[in-house]
Parts: C-alpha cells; sequence; structure tokens
C-alpha cells in the first residue's frame, strides 16, 4: 500500500512542476555510497528505476544538511561524511539542481516507502539509473572520481 502511495504521490508531483515549475530547478542532493565494486541505491516504487539515496533539499536548507537528512530517511543510514564532487542541472522531468556528494556512511540499510535499498555494479546503475541521474554514471565512468 505504501509503495503505490509513494507511486501516486511521486508522479503527480514530477506531473505538475514539470508543467508547473514556479520555483525554477529545484535544488536537491544524491549521495554516491560505495559497496566494495558497486553502489547503494533505492530501487525505486515509483517505477522510475534506480536512484541514488538522496532527495529535494528544504527552503533555505543547505545541500549538505538535505543529504544527511535524506540518506537516512530512505536508507536509515548515517551519514559519517560527505565530499562535493559534482553539481548539474537538468530538465529531464522537472527542472532539478542536483549536489551529488561522495559519502561515507555506517549503520545497516533499511528500505522506506520509496524503495528498497540495494547494491549494484556501475553496469547495472548504467543501465537502470532514473534518466535524471545518469550525469552521476557520465561522471563516474569519466574517472575524475578517482
Amino acid at each position: 500500500m505504501r509503495a503505490r502511495l509513494f507511486w501516486f504521490i511521486s508522479r503527480t508531483a514530477i506531473f505538475l512542476y514539470r508543467h508547473f515549475p514556479i520555483f525554477g530547478p529545484i535544488p536537491g542532493s544524491v549521495a554516491l555510497i560505495r559497496r566494495g565494486a558497486g553502489f547503494l541505491v533505492i530501487q525505486r516504487n515509483d517505477g522510475y528505476g534506480l536512484g541514488l539515496p538522496g532527495g529535494v533539499a528544504r527552503p533555505f536548507e543547505s545541500a549538505e544538511k538535505a543529504l544527511l537528512r535524506e540518506v537516512f530517511e530512505e536508507t536509515g543510514l548515517t551519514v559519517t561524511s560527505a565530499e562535493l564532487k559534482l553539481v548539474f542541472e537538468t530538465s529531464l522531468l522537472y527542472p532539478t539542481r542536483t549536489s551529488v556528494f561522495e559519502a561515507t556512511v555506517e549503520g545497516e540499510p533499511r528500505g522506506s516507502w520509496e524503495g528498497r535499498v540495494v547494491s549494484v555494479s556501475l553496469e547495472e546503475l548504467e543501465h537502470g539509473i532514473m534518466k535524471t541521474q545518469m550525469p552521476v554514471v557520465d561522471y563516474l565512468r569519466s574517472g575524475k572520481n578517482e
């Protein structure tokens, strides 16, 4: 039931903001959390595929504070360190400005109403990531993250 509710809310909000972007690009933050040779991601319940843990910043919330809050809400993990690696804008689903952090976390991952936490390889990420986060895969493939 919670997955269906998330699907409905997510799809409705994206549709509305795509057509009425009254505040311009919405700021948000996502985390690159490495697990072995792969990355922790959310298998999203709204049908958009894999998403890096993170989300929309609240009004007047810094990118780093949004990252800490969103990662905990979506995964149950506590961010212990975060380094800004990339900022990009896209309007594929709706206008966004995303800050990408390389993050170290502690705790045991758990899912949320947004989806379940899974570990994937870079290849799986490339083929399954939601289109709005493809610039992160491009960044990872560029080798600038080493």
